[in-house]
């Protein structure tokens, strides 16, 4: 056989390889496109496997690695769908700054019938000392961004602030955020007989309705969820521009003058 012949067979069985298992860049495995999930947006399913993978110690890498999806998207779904955790330590004052073991300070509230010797001792002094600051748990600043699969806070130990990463409550909320985004205004029949839209019309239109501020967003516009999630440059592409929420009219008024 000819030498051009061999060659085209080993590189259409390194193509297949790669396809089906992958190939190893920087300590991890990418695999093709056969490996790569079908499903743009998180399921449920998709949800309960994090959650049960961060409780078992799973780094967001093999998370995304097994559902066949980047690591930016799964440590963007964790960190917008985790919810504060209350959940006091067994045996401990809930203070958190990060002087607690050796402040000396007290009287600061002047609560005269106080029986604490020393102002660390009490819950509340973060109401009352100038010198308060909260200490911040490095598991929450850095991956995996949540208390899940930690054993302080298991046995209760912790006393910091917590964040927990919960299936069912993230997929709702995913749920209410998209119904919300695709929330929009109504024109009366007066008003659609004088709209004459252009595409610059129909982007203002857009972006007036998008940089609203909705509740199920907590407190954001959808303008401001979409850049989180694709990007200011994709938002661009859409012809989509943020609107001040003080300037955000959602009347045909918008068009006028």
């Amino acid at each position: 056989m000819s030498t051009g012949f061999h060659k085209k067979f080993f590189l259409v069985t390194i193509y297949y390889i790669i396809m089906l298992y992958g190939i190893p860049i920087e300590g991890r495995c990418v695999k093709g496109a056969l490996a790569m999930s079908k499903h743009k947006h998180l399921t449920l399913e998709n949800r309960s496997y994090i959650q049960h993978s961060l409780d078992i110690g799973h780094s967001i890498r093999q998370i995304a690695l097994h559902l066949g999806k980047h690591p930016t998207t799964i440590s963007k779904e964790i960190r917008l769908h985790r919810k504060p955790l209350v959940n006091a330590p067994v045996g401990r004052i809930r203070n958190r700054c990060i002087h607690r073991f050796t402040c000396s300070l007290s009287g600061v509230c002047d609560y005269k019938e106080c029986r604490w010797e020393y102002c660390r001792y009490c819950s509340q002094c973060y109401k009352h000392c100038e010198d308060y600051i909260e200490e911040l748990c490095p598991r929450l600043l850095n991956s995996p961004y949540v208390c899940n699969g930690c054993e302080k806070m298991h046995k209760r130990q912790c006393s910091l602030g917590k964040f927990h990463y919960q299936a069912l409550a993230a997929h709702k909320k995913y749920k209410e955020t998209l119904s919300s985004c695709r929330e929009g205004i109504s024109f009366t029949e007066a008003d659609l007989q004088w709209l004459d839209l252009n595409q610059r019309d129909v982007d203002m239109l857009a972006s007036h309705i998008n940089s609203l501020v909705r509740k199920k967003l907590n407190n954001q516009s959808p303008t401001t969820t979409f850049s989180f999630f694709h990007g200011e440059q994709t938002l661009r592409k859409l012809g989509i521009s943020p609107i001040q929420p003080s300037e955000v009219l959602l009347s045909p008024a918008m068009f006028k003058g």
